[in-house]
């Protein structure tokens, strides 16, 4: 009898949960849920891995009604929490995201509040750009006593990572142009005055892009879930030799890191080769990433992993530290 892998164990409670929210939050009678959809999205039953979040398209059999008392003055449903918007009245495709409770290095108390509070941050950074990017937020439930889950507006565009690689140099430019126009957006927005250490976010009491294939426009930013507040660098320290290297089979594609580096400069956005002292910081990353590896300290690969297999990968990890604080003078 075939085992049944720990993110398909309890499928049935979690369409179970939906069903009720859908009651709950949007007023849904039993045979208005036996019109909607829920469809799973990007979902395999047998993923090695644990997901961070169970990822739903919600179809309604209609629209979302306006609630006429909504103090707001807004049209459209508002549900309660901070960070939200009115659901518009003629809403009927939504996406709700499930927090998983097993997924690892993710804190329960301040991880859905954390993403809402990073959707609105960025909202705010990115609103003055077209088309909107930035899915709206119409409800959430924190994961520290229950089940957590966001419901959010359902966003156009296919992700840019499942035709990237046979895209033509041309094209990933340009896509590469719009995703420093982000980033230069959200590195010069100003942030609130309540922020005032690095990390998430909270409220006081590459799939993370779709794109459209016929205009190559960039159309979504979404998936929060570890988002925060950071230092400005990235993996790019230094400057590119001439000629570029060839690209070897799993090996740095140096003609796309020119590019992403020269929409970097041309749009004088913050990099890592004009920052003093980045590569102190970058010798401490790669310490503090040597110290704690994934690959000793994620259950779900290990378990994958042939019988001696940890202490290979603990041996190598501990010659890489030497190395390094070697490197270092240590």
């Amino acid at each position: 009898m075939a085992t049944v892998s720990h993110n398909h164990a309890n499928y049935q409670g979690r369409l179970a949960f939906i069903q009720q929210l859908l009651v709950d939050q949007l007023g849904l009678s039993a045979k208005d849920l036996e019109r909607a959809k829920v469809i799973p999205i990007q979902y395999d039953p047998d993923c090695p891995f644990k997901y961070n979040n169970f990822v739903y398209r919600i179809e309604l059999p209609f629209t979302v009604a306006s609630d006429v008392n909504n103090v707001d003055g807004d049209k459209g449903r508002r549900l309660k929490q901070p960070g939200c918007v009115p659901i518009p009245s003629d809403m009927q495709i939504f996406i709700l995201r499930l927090s998983n409770p097993d997924a690892e290095g993710m804190n329960a108390a301040t991880r859905i509040e954390n993403e809402v509070a990073i959707i609105n941050l960025s909202s705010s950074a990115l609103g003055h750009l077209e088309p909107n990017v930035v899915p709206r937020v119409f409800g959430w439930e924190s994961a520290k006593s229950s089940q957590g889950w966001i419901l959010q507006e359902l966003m156009p565009g296919v992700p840019v990572d499942e035709t990237f690689g046979s895209m033509d140099l041309g094209k990933k430019r340009r896509i590469l142009a719009q995703m420093v126009t982000l980033l230069k957006a959200l590195q010069r927005f100003p942030l609130p005055e309540s922020l005032t250490a690095w990390g998430g976010a909270a409220f006081d009491a590459t799939n993370n892009l779709l794109f459209d294939p016929d205009s190559g426009r960039i159309t979504a930013l979404l998936d929060y879930d570890f988002a925060s507040i950071l230092h400005p660098i990235n993996a790019k320290l230094n400057g590119f030799p001439t000629p570029l290297p060839e690209t070897t089979e799993g090996g740095i594609q140096w003609d796309l890191a020119k590019v992403w580096e020269d929409e970097l400069e041309k749009q004088d956005v913050k990099r890592p080769s004009i920052m003093q002292g980045i590569d102190k910081v970058a010798d401490v990353d790669a310490v503090l990433r040597a110290v704690l590896p994934w690959h000793i300290t994620n259950l779900d690969f290990l378990q994958m992993q042939p019988d001696g297999a940890t202490e290979y990968f603990r041996k190598r990890g501990e010659e890489k530290l030497i190395m390094l604080l070697d490197y270092m003078g240590f």
